[in-house]
């Protein structure tokens, strides 16, 4: 069975990507992670999703268009276990150049609430010397 030939397509109509990946399921010779009770539909369905996963992950790539054709031509040759690790990697650099702003953010937020905290502990810490005086000062007895 050949499964995935999947083009993607910009708002101008041209390929940004073209993605072809041939898969072969032969009897009695399955890849490395399939699991012996999954049907043919649902490794085709399973192929298809990790395919277009790939597409978008290398469409969405912050690298020359060469490099991602590269990579593209380069699927057929590996295994579906080296594909996995690729995709691993693809999505770890996706997500990490997606939430870099957030990181940059929060660390400014963290910043502040820490120095919020610093100078309300001094003004505490003021009070609490000025109370002491007092106690000391006072004659209780």
């Amino acid at each position: 069975m050949t499964v995935i030939f999947l083009l993607w397509y910009n708002n101008g109509g041209r390929p940004l990507l073209i993605f072809i990946c041939f898969f072969q399921i032969k009897r009695g010779l399955p890849p490395p992670n399939y699991m012996p009770k999954q049907t043919e539909q649902e490794l085709s369905q399973e192929i298809e999703f990790y395919g277009r996963k790939l597409a978008a992950l290398l469409q969405h790539l912050k690298a020359p268009e060469k490099i991602k054709l590269a990579w593209a031509a380069l699927l057929p040759k590996m295994t579906i276990k080296q594909i996995s690790q690729l995709l691993d990697v693809l999505e770890a650099r996706y997500l990490d150049e997606q939430t870099s702003h957030i990181d940059k953010a929060l660390q400014q937020e963290i910043a502040q609430v820490v120095e919020k905290f610093a100078k309300q502990r001094k003004i505490n810490n003021q009070k609490l010397i000025s109370a002491i005086e007092k106690i000391k000062g006072a004659d209780l007895f």
